[in-house]
């Protein structure tokens, strides 16, 4: 699993599939980010990250409301975990530089990160992970159940 590294275009179709599979489709990302369901929050705040317009959507939600503020800090902390692996890294750095500009730091700064973060950790390299075994010549481990007990959006 080590080999290639996923590129940003790739995790955009990612997080746009895994959104759409572990999301309601009736409700508005402003909704959503809000509600106080783990997976549900993680796959909005990774989908915000497909776009510099939904990530500005989320960004200025912070502004007025803590707990969004507080899932922002767990996203980043999770994009500057020491603790991703190697092949994850590269795209997690990459996602950090285009998104968390000073002023969105600016808004973080002070702040700790809850628990929350690992999970957002878990949720990137499986996201990561499934990619890539998806994309894998032999596709040996097709249909593997990730760390966070859910199944292939494809499936």
């Amino acid at each position: 699993m080590e080999g290639k590294i996923i590129n940003y275009s790739d995790f955009q179709l990612s997080a746009n599939r895994w959104k759409d599979f572990l999301t309601p489709k009736d409700k508005p990302l402003a909704q959503l980010i809000k509600m106080d369901h783990e997976r549900i929050y993680t796959s909005v705040l990774f989908f915000a990250l497909t776009s510099q317009e939904l990530f500005q959507v989320v960004v200025d939600l912070s502004k007025r409301d803590r707990s969004i503020r507080n899932k922002l800090v767990d996203l980043y902390h999770a994009l500057s975990s020491k603790d991703l692996p190697e092949y994850v890294q590269p795209l997690a750095q990459n996602i950090k530089n285009l998104f968390f500009l000073p002023v969105v730091m600016d808004l973080i700064k002070n702040i700790s990160p809850s628990k929350t973060s690992k999970y957002m950790e878990k949720y990137m390299n499986n996201l990561v992970y499934e990619y890539k075994v998806e994309h894998q010549d032999d596709n040996e481990n097709a249909g593997v159940l990730t760390d966070l007990g859910l199944k292939n959006p494809t499936m």
